[in-house]
């Protein structure tokens, strides 16, 4: 008897297993009803030194897309062009200026060679 159990015990987890494999729990989604996802700029102080300012990567971002980094010391304005040639190899930068002592600033990410199309809402770092 403690065999017949033993083989139908293994039938029950081949049985659940196939079923795992044939009917996957989750399925890639198609982009129907997806959220509208921005850049979600942060900026935060390194304890290193300087500032740290990364962002996110959009599933619809063409894969050779660049992005400049901005900082100003107010909201309102763009400011000053932080990287030399635009970043295509990661989503962060580090702002090892001189310029922040105790000044405020405030971080925008653009993409490359656009004007305000793809630009982040400004963001400064919790000092």
């Amino acid at each position: 008897m403690p065999q017949n159990r033993n083989c139908s015990c293994r039938l029950l987890v081949r049985g659940f297993l196939g079923f795992l494999v044939a009917c996957p729990l989750f399925t890639p989604f198609t982009g129907f009803g997806a959220e509208q996802l921005d850049r979600s700029v942060v900026a935060f102080p390194r304890q290193e030194g300087g500032v740290y300012v990364g962002w996110r990567l959009l599933e619809s971002d063409p894969r050779d897309i660049g992005f400049d980094v901005y900082r100003s010391d107010s909201a309102g304005s763009l400011g000053r062009k932080l990287n030399a040639a635009p970043i295509t190899a990661s989503t962060n930068y580090v702002d090892l200026s001189d310029s922040l002592s105790g000044k405020p600033a405030f971080y925008r990410v653009r993409v490359s060679g656009r004007s305000s199309e793809g630009e982040s809402d400004p963001v400064a770092p919790d000092m």
